[in-house]
């Protein structure tokens, strides 16, 4: 009976190592996973940023934030690159772009002018309150902490703190919004189609053609010598510009990662660009046509 018992115990005791040796191994392949598809991603970052400086014609670079596919590290990698001009600067833009843009997620009219009169009252240096805005004694009246700032916003998130613009309203426009722009319209030949359609000076029809024309530049009908916006200022260092890249890896037993940076290009030749913003981003499944969704 007592070497019975023994041979129980050490029995036990095997499964028990064992079970915790599996448990450790899998943590580790957990972790050599988690690096590797973390690195994936990374790379697919730094090769977007080469291949904008590069001035070389690029059928397949596109700046409008259309998602591309490369194969790479054993992993799968899609990446899109979108050009911040052709977003709506939240500092910059015409009053009718903006109500275009809410418009264009769902919001109706009235409620899309008074945002707007409310962004405009929050980032202005004056006490005067627009027809439908709002400014401190506004902020005050509904016991909040905080009343507009007075200033130009400093990063997108930060029009979360406007009167009436709610975490919701915030997630449908956050993909369109910039703060790197720096003008009051935007660049047709980078903005994404919702964009495109909230811009008071563009038709259905025209939005329709442009689109037509930036799918015949992927598939090569095009001319070769055309470039994209990026190629055209990387090429000339010219003005430069803001990009947002974004890069999702995922290997073969579907762990995926997600890098998002922003970068800017610069004139100078020793330095070329500059890392603004650097994170891990969200999660987001792949579509048949090679999009990406929330």
């Amino acid at each position: 009976m007592t070497v019975l018992w023994v041979l129980l115990l050490l029995s036990t005791m095997a499964a028990t190592l064992v079970a915790i040796a599996q448990t450790e191994l899998g943590v580790v392949r957990n972790a050599v996973d988690n690096a590797r598809v973390a690195s994936i991603a990374d790379a697919g970052i730094y090769h977007a940023i080469f291949g904008v400086l590069d001035a070389r014609p690029n059928k397949e670079l596109r700046t409008d934030g259309t998602a591309s596919r490369l194969e790479f590290g054993g992993g799968e990698l899609w990446i899109s690159i979108q050009d911040e001009a052709g977003k709506v600067d939240i500092n910059r833009a015409q009053d009718t772009l903006f109500r275009g843009l809410f418009e264009q997620v769902g919001i109706d009219g009235p409620r899309a002018h008074e945002l707007v009169d409310r962004i405009a009252d929050f980032r202005d240096q004056d006490s005067l309150v627009r027809l439908r805005g709002a400014e401190k004694d506004d902020y005050a009246a509904l016991g909040l902490p905080h009343g507009p700032r007075n200033e130009p916003f400093q990063a997108i998130e930060e029009i979360q703190q406007v009167l009436g613009l709610t975490p919701e309203i915030f997630q449908s426009i956050e993909p369109f919004i910039t703060v790197h722009s720096r003008h009051r319209s935007i660049d047709p030949a980078s903005a994404p189609e919702l964009v495109l359609r909230a811009a008071p000076n563009l038709s259905t029809a025209g939005v329709d053609e442009l689109l037509v024309e930036r799918a015949e530049m992927t598939d090569g009908t095009q001319s070769p010598s055309s470039l994209t916006t990026a190629q055209q200022r990387a090429g000339s260092r010219g003005a430069g510009g803001v990009y947002t890249v974004r890069a999702t890896a995922i290997l073969e037993n579907k762990a995926t990662f997600v890098r998002e940076a922003i970068i800017s290009l610069r004139r100078s030749t020793e330095s070329p660009y500059r890392i603004l913003r650097w994170k891990q981003s969200f999660d987001r499944r792949q579509s048949d046509t090679g999009e990406f969704l929330n």
